[in-house]
């Protein structure tokens, strides 16, 4: 939805703006800072045009990734953050894209965390009685012949729906954020997690800092972008 806001809107938008720019310095002085949130959409060519309308700017189509059948358009929401858009790729069918393929709007799926060190940061959830996969390594090549690789790991419990998941970008990897258009930042990132607690526990080991609140699985974010405040999961 796009709500059209009065000033006193936007002035406390461009005020959750800053709070968030302050923590997200907060974040990078510790392990972790956030790194992207993703909407999952059925096809990429309409989930472009739709965020171009509600927002105003065009996502840059990023490429491929190699053996999910997936592809993505990616917007930079500035200091180090970037949002995805992911879509099934029509030609590769794929079973594991059931998730996307019901999507026929624009619908945040999931967010991630970047760090300098993510066999540091996976021995440290450990250490506090996390399950957290072995760092997978990925990669996806840009439209200008550009190969980003990237190391990945999430936490394995079943009952942390809205958890995030971690990256640790190859040295010398242009960040997404850094190439995307740009337009919009984040003003807010919500979390309802039915073990809430446990959530607020992962993202304090951490030391980063998220609205989490109990209640079924859910995740929703506002941009502030040309056209005003767009939100999404709400």
């Amino acid at each position: 939805m796009v709500t059209i806001p009065s000033s006193v809107d936007l002035l406390a938008a461009f005020l959750l703006i800053s709070v968030s720019a302050a923590s997200a310095q907060e974040a990078r002085s510790t392990e972790v800072d956030l790194d992207h949130v993703i909407l999952g959409i059925n096809d990429l060519q309409r989930g472009v045009a739709a965020f171009t309308r509600l927002t105003g700017v065009a996502p840059q189509f990023g490429g491929e990734h190699p053996g999910r059948g997936t592809h993505n358009a990616l917007v930079s929401l500035g200091d180090g953050h970037y949002l995805e858009i992911i879509a099934p790729i029509s030609s590769r069918p794929d079973s594991t894209l059931t998730e996307l393929l019901v999507l026929k709007q624009l619908t945040p799926i999931g967010w991630a965390l970047h760090t300098l060190d993510i066999g540091r940061l996976v021995a440290r959830l450990r250490s506090n009685g996390f399950n957290v996969s072995n760092p997978t390594a990925g990669s996806r090549q840009r439209p200008d012949g550009t190969v980003l690789k990237w190391q990945a790991a999430g936490v394995e419990d079943s009952t942390l729906t809205v958890a995030p998941f971690f990256i640790e970008w190859a040295a010398g990897a242009p960040h997404p954020s850094t190439s995307s258009p740009a337009g919009c930042r984040l003003s807010d990132l919500h979390l309802v997690e039915p073990r809430a607690e446990r959530l607020s526990q992962l993202l304090s080991v951490l030391e980063f800092r998220a609205a989490v609140e109990a209640g079924p699985p859910h995740m929703s974010f506002s941009l502030v972008c040309a056209r005003g405040v767009v939100s999404f999961g709400q």
